[in-house]
């Protein structure tokens, strides 16, 4: 994410990136200055991205961070990979911001992209509906009263997740419905 923000605002610094994260992404994904340097020293070091730095009168100097070609081509390249199986919150969340950055690909490559995502979400939600409750009970190893409270509040949980799955599935396919119409393409 660092790496995107770089190229959208070349000439920024760790602390405006900071405050840039705080307005745009912070419902989520939040990250303090003492996670931003080291990572922008990394790509640095990777030859991601470059920095001059601005000297500051009574201030501390600033490094401003702009992003290099190989950085641009590691960007894209990130950006083309396909979902990483397996449902989370934390997954979708992810997805979410890459889809932030994908602007910079072409609208095909952002079609494809998202024609995975529905197909995973869709396997995923099957296997959830389909497995979810039997691994529940063979997980909790209990018997008899505990057993079926257990069980009927992860089925509670259970419901949640799968209408969960489903407004996911219903925004991606409104998403892939509308993507030209939403890109200005």
């Amino acid at each position: 994410m660092l790496l995107a923000l770089v190229a959208l605002h070349p000439g920024v610094s760790g602390y405006q990136l900071r405050s840039i994260i705080r307005r745009v992404t912070s419902f989520f994904f939040t990250i303090s200055l003492s996670q931003i340097y080291p990572t922008l020293q990394q790509l640095a070091d990777e030859g991601l991205v470059t920095f001059e730095v601005a000297e500051l009168v009574g201030k501390q100097d600033r490094k401003m961070y702009t992003i290099t070609p190989a950085g641009l081509e590691y960007l894209h390249a990130r950006l083309r990979e396909p979902l990483q199986p397996g449902y989370s919150m934390t997954a979708f969340r992810d997805l979410l911001l890459r889809l932030n950055f994908m602007a910079h690909l072409d609208d095909a490559e952002i079609r494809a992209y998202l024609e995975q995502v529905l197909a995973q979400l869709r396997a995923d939600r099957l296997r959830m509906q389909q497995e979810t409750t039997q691994l529940a009970i063979d997980y909790l190893g209990l018997g008899g009263r505990a057993q079926r409270r257990y069980v009927a509040l992860y089925a509670h949980e259970n419901r949640f997740l799968l209408a969960d799955f489903d407004a996911k599935i219903a925004w991606v396919e409104d998403l892939i419905e509308n993507l030209d119409e939403i890109l200005g393409s």
